[in-house]
């Protein structure tokens, strides 16, 4: 996943464009809200299969578990609000 973030002194904003699996996020302290802009995958949010295109928004409550993929061949680009400010230098990277 490729991965560019924008803080407030409150909150954490990502554009990302990922293909493949995104990697399970547990008990997420903070209600996250995601804007598919290109591409199509599936979100799995407390074992509820949700598919997404463009122009989907998908809110991801506080204290889900959640994880999500790309699917087909073009990777899915989205915007997220993080809802909390977090450690930009402890996201691993690859």
């Amino acid at each position: 996943m490729k991965a560019w973030y924008y803080q407030t002194e409150t909150d954490t904003f990502a554009f990302g464009s990922l293909v493949g699996a995104h990697g399970i996020r547990e008990n997420i302290p903070a209600d996250r809200t995601y804007y598919i802009v290109s591409g199509e995958g599936k979100f799995l949010v407390d074992n509820a299969n949700i598919p997404v295109t463009k122009g989907s928004i998908i809110r991801i409550p506080k204290g889900s578990t959640y994880d999500f993929h790309s699917t087909g061949d073009d990777p899915i680009e989205f915007f997220v609000d993080i809802g909390l400010r977090i450690d930009i230098d402890a996201i691993p990277s690859k």
